[in-house]
């Protein structure tokens, strides 16, 4: 799971059904080829760095649709994470989501 040192970040993103669907059944990947995987757990979706098992990103999503993400906390252990411009991870948060939801949809 996410650890204690996290920020809230600002992410607008809402999901259709099968989107949800999809992340919600995610599997971690059995290859180096995906970087990417999720697990709900209590209407937290968290997004996990596959090569690592590391909980990147946890995001609090309405479960009932329209499934609208309510609230975003990042990891931030200063000592392995050193970024700190949100729009960049912003769109990595996004790329990761898409990679998910493609790979699941297959």
């Amino acid at each position: 799971m996410l650890p204690n040192w996290h920020q809230r970040i600002a992410f607008d993103r809402t999901f259709t059904e099968g989107e949800f669907r999809r992340l919600s059944q995610s599997v971690r990947p059995e290859t180096m080829d995906r970087r990417w995987y999720a697990n709900v757990d209590d209407g937290w979706l968290y997004i996990v760095r596959s090569w690592t098992d590391r909980c990147m990103l946890r995001l609090k999503v309405r479960t009932t649709a329209p499934h609208q993400v309510i609230e975003t906390l990042a990891y931030r252990d200063k000592r392995r994470y050193r970024n700190a411009d949100t729009t960049e991870e912003i769109y990595r948060l996004n790329q990761a989501i898409d990679e998910i939801v493609t790979a699941e949809g297959r």
